[in-house]
Parts: structure tokens; C-alpha cells; sequence
């Protein structure tokens, strides 16, 4: 070991002699510094190696969910052709323009779009697609299940932009269907908002008023102990 280090020592002396010592400690700098380059770019070789792996096992199981969704649509093709015929006959009910829903399966997933005229984008015919989907939905559930007690519940909020025509014709059509489908169709709304003058001369509106009223002129006009 002494013997080692002593020759180090006149090498390194040699060196400085000659001038290339600052040169030696030049080249040792360079080295570790693209030592460090070289490990770096392994390291990122590794990296991209295990997404790209990953990303070939994630659209293997992509694939095959899209495969099992597309099976699964096409097994309740008879149950989504009904939900389309009964979203179309609502529309049609409440408004002339009426609405078309679709639903197919995606790479991203089951798409479920409503799709309409082109004022499809106004905040009232959204309202009224809003009701229709709803109400299908709970049309469909009294179907599939006899004896559901179920209720439907759309507050005052769903009507803002609708015209008075079209909320007296949603609240006939929700009344009807509940009515035929035994669930419940409740609505929350101000007395000044109800479209007397557009209802039919067979619908007594009257009728399907409850008698709670909420109200902020007395202490006890909340509910359930909650002022409005």
C-alpha cells in the first residue's frame, strides 16, 4: 500500500511538473459529470420503459371494458329504445320543438346526450329537457318495479325559464303519469308562478295543492321548525 501511494505521489508530481495536472483534474471533472448525464438518462430510459409498458396494459383493459359496454347496450337495446320512444313523447308534450336523447357507448364511456333544435341551448328548453329525462326515469322504475313507491320532487328553480305554457303542460303531464305509474310527482313553487290561465278545462289544479303551506308571514309558516 505504501508502495502504491508512493508511486501516486511521483505520478501525480510528474504530472504538475509538465503542466497537465490542471488538465488531470479537468478531464476528472468532465468524466463525472457526464457519469452523471449517463445515469440521469438511464434513469428516464426506465421511466419511459414502464409507461410505455403501462400504457399497453391500460388500452388492453380500455379495450375490453369498451368490448363489455357494447355488449351490455346491445343487451338492453329494448330497455334504451324505450327510454328514447318516452323521452320523445314527453318532448312532444311539452313543447314543439322537441328533444332527442341518445345513449351509445364511447371510448370514454356511455354517452348520454340530449339533443335538440337549434335553440336546444336556451336556458328554457334545457328545463324542459331536464323534466322530460326526470320524469322518464321515474316512468320507467314504476314499470320495471310494481308496487314502487317512489316520488319525483322538482322545485320551483326547474320552471325559471320555462314559459307559463309549458309549465301548465309539465305539471298535467306529471300529474297524468303519476297518476298511471303510482309514484308521486311533487313540485315546490310560489303561488304567482302557477299558470292558472294555461291549464286545461279538465285539470283542476286545485285539487293537488297540499295543505302545508310555507310561508314567512307567521312564526310557525316553516318547515319541520325552519323558516324560508
Amino acid at each position: 500500500a505504501e508502495t502504491k501511494e508512493k508511486r501516486e505521489r511521483e505520478l501525480m508530481q510528474l504530472l504538475s511538473g509538465h503542466g497537465a495536472l490542471r488538465h488531470y483534474t479537468e478531464l476528472q471533472s468532465e468524466h463525472s459529470r457526464m457519469r452523471a448525464e449517463v445515469d440521469e438518462l438511464e434513469r428516464r430510459l426506465k421511466v419511459a420503459q414502464r409507461i410505455e409498458t403501462g400504457a399497453a396494459d391500460l388500452n388492453v383493459e380500455r379495450a375490453e371494458l369498451h368490448r363489455q359496454l357494447v355488449n351490455d347496450h346491445t343487451e338492453r337495446a329494448s330497455i334504451l329504445e324505450e327510454a328514447v320512444v318516452l323521452f320523445d313523447e314527453l318532448s312532444r308534450t311539452l313543447s314543439e320543438r322537441s328533444s332527442v336523447l341518445r345513449v351509445e357507448p364511447t371510448d370514454a364511456g356511455l354517452s348520454i346526450k340530449v339533443e335538440g333544435g337549434p335553440d336546444a341551448h336556451s336556458a328554457g328548453i334545457k328545463e324542459q329537457q331536464v323534466f322530460c329525462f326526470d320524469m322518464m326515469l321515474a316512468i320507467l322504475l314504476s314499470r320495471r318495479r310494481p308496487g314502487w313507491l317512489g316520488f319525483l320532487v322538482h322545485d320551483s328553480r326547474l320552471f325559471d325559464a320555462m314559459e307559463e305554457r309549458q309549465i301548465a303542460a309539465a305539471f298535467e303531464v306529471g300529474a297524468k303519469m303519476a297518476e298511471k305509474h303510482s309514484f308521486q310527482y311533487i313540485v315546490t313553487l310560489n303561488d304567482d308562478r302557477v299558470p292558472h290561465r294555461e291549464f286545461s278545462s279538465d285539470f283542476d289544479f286545485a285539487s293537488y295543492i297540499l295543505p302545508v303551506t310555507l310561508t314567512d308571514a307567521t312564526e310557525d309558516g316553516g318547515l319541520l321548525g325552519c323558516r324560508l
